[in-house]
């Protein structure tokens, strides 16, 4: 492997507090299926380190609403259950774009190309945080049945 592509992939793995084992997990359930480590590896130039990192912010949040509406669409779940999940995520989404201008504010006024990515990594992770809670909703619904 090009010693180059490695140094950045591992930049951005301890760059993001991201570990290995993290990253494993988060392959595993799919979510990076689309902008996997070969490709971020692959597409080190800035572009396409940019263009594998959208694809996996836009795969976080194909799955954060796949496990919603898995959950709301159930038939067994009565109205108030369901409310209170609706209540639940809009609660989630304001603090999810809290905690992204939190994130944002932590590299401002730091200049380099690396730092949209960095701040892309972290966000992704909120959301991945998210689609586990979901995830684990789901399952936990489907042990009842």
């Amino acid at each position: 492997m090009n010693l180059l592509k490695l140094t950045i992939a591992l930049f951005l793995i301890i760059n993001s507090n991201l570990s290995l084992a993290q990253l494993n997990e988060i392959e595993r359930d799919s979510l990076i299926k689309t902008a996997s480590l070969d490709s971020l590896i692959n597409n080190y130039e800035t572009l396409g380190l940019q263009q594998s990192l959208s694809l996996l912010s836009n795969e976080a949040d194909r799955r954060l609403n796949y496990y919603y509406n898995e959950i709301m669409n159930r038939s067994e779940i009565n109205n108030s259950s369901k409310n209170m999940l609706q209540i639940s995520q809009r609660n989630w989404i304001k603090f999810r774009d809290s905690e992204f201008q939190y994130i944002s504010s932590q590299f401002k006024g730091l200049s380099g190309s690396m730092y949209p990515k960095i701040i892309l990594i972290q966000q992704v992770k909120v959301v991945a945080h998210r689609v586990q809670e979901l995830k684990r909703y789901n399952k936990l619904l489907l042990t009842r049945e």
